[in-house]
């Protein structure tokens, strides 16, 4: 079997670009609010990716340590190292501010390690928006962290494939709003520029309830941490920067006051 990895320079090189823009049936059903058959015309597509390259381990676990970083786990410990990971994961999605029955918005859904750390004893509605086709069908059917895997399964989980821009104004547009929000769009947000622009948040903000809150990965530059912060700020938010002990990354969180 091929493998979907080259190597240049003594460097792999993904061959195949995994992550879509827009899906028009699954846009289709967010306008018409039928998140369930979004969610499951996404489960589909990434199922359908995943099966294409299943049986190519290496490879997945190198796809996983390019696209999410390594979401917390130390080096050549990818399905180890739960409590690191999982602590990271319960401070990037500010997990003790969630209540039951809230209505939370996740950007990047990962190998679903955020939405694990929300759920975690209080089932609540999630929607989860993430670009990376093979990401959400290794998320969903061969998950490194199997518990993760099955927190995404849970009826009240729903999944949008796309881009997160286009989707969120497609929400705002149709009044949706969310008591909490959680920002994880990745290692390296300098690589995402529009996700961590102004118009980014402020679209965010149009769907963030009165009180609610916003919890955003920042990761380590100190230039991108200020940058989110000042943009909280001036969107009107109590903000303030938190970091997991041990693991030296920041998150910004922000509480909407009116």
């Amino acid at each position: 079997m091929t493998s979907f990895f080259q190597k240049s320079n003594n460097k792999y090189i993904n061959k195949y670009n995994y992550k879509v823009s827009i899906i028009p049936c699954i846009i289709k059903n967010i306008l018409l609010n039928n998140f369930e058959k979004a969610d499951q015309i996404t489960r589909i597509i990434a199922k359908n990716t995943y099966n294409s390259i299943k049986n190519q381990d290496k490879d997945i676990a190198r796809y996983i340590d390019e696209i999410t970083g390594g979401i917390g786990y130390r080096r050549k410990m990818l399905g180890k190292d739960w409590e690191r990971v999982v602590l990271l994961g319960c401070y990037i999605a500010w997990a003790d501010a969630v209540q039951s029955n809230e209505k939370v918005l996740e950007i990047g859904t990962g190998l679903g390690r955020t939405n694990y750390c929300i759920q975690y004893n209080k089932p609540m509605k999630i929607h989860s928006i993430d670009n990376d086709q093979l990401v959400i069908g290794i998320a969903l059917y061969s998950n490194p962290y199997p518990e993760f895997q099955e927190y995404l399964w849970r009826e009240n989980v729903k999944i949008f494939l796309g881009d997160a821009l286009c989707i969120i104004r497609i929400l705002s547009m149709k009044g949706v709003k969310y008591d909490h929000i959680v920002h994880d769009g990745g290692p390296c947000p300098a690589k995402n520029p529009i996700l961590y622009s102004y118009d980014f948040f402020s679209s965010l903000d149009k769907l963030l309830k009165p009180g609610g809150r916003i919890s955003v990965f920042g990761g380590k530059n100190p230039k991108i941490i200020k940058k989110i912060y000042s943009i909280l700020k001036e969107l009107g938010y109590e903000a303030y920067t938190v970091s997991p002990p041990g693991i030296r990354v920041f998150i910004i969180r922000g509480v909407k006051w009116s």
